[in-house]
């Protein structure tokens, strides 16, 4: 999901590739439950195949109150420092801080 947001962050705005990644990654939470739910504690790791559901659904809402407050879309800040963005800015350091900690949390959670 990160690598997703930082180098192709459109391909969370088109509907196909957005319903791609939608499930590919409920798939993964639900694998990560079952496998949670079959061995409890034989894979501490097996928390973080919750997270892209998760940090997706945080993407989107995120978007949508974005999108409601500035009427345009977010745009991608890698690299880029020229001026007016620092809401984008914000939306992006707020994002990516909040799905790592999302990553994390469900990880050591699960564990």
């Amino acid at each position: 999901m990160f690598a997703v947001g930082i180098f192709r962050r459109e391909l969370l705005i088109e509907r196909f590739s957005f319903r791609i990644i939608l499930a590919i990654s409920s798939v993964l939470f639900v694998s990560g439950l079952i496998v949670h739910f079959i061995a409890p504690g034989k894979y501490p790791g097996i928390g973080a195949f919750l997270s892209p559901l998760l940090s997706l659904a945080l993407y989107r809402l995120a978007r949508s109150i974005f999108k409601q407050r500035f009427l345009r879309e977010p745009r991608d800040t890698w690299f880029d420092w020229s001026e007016g963005m620092a809401a984008d800015r914000v939306f992006n350091i707020a994002y990516f801080l909040l799905a790592g900690l999302i990553w994390t949390a469900t990880a050591a959670f699960i564990s």
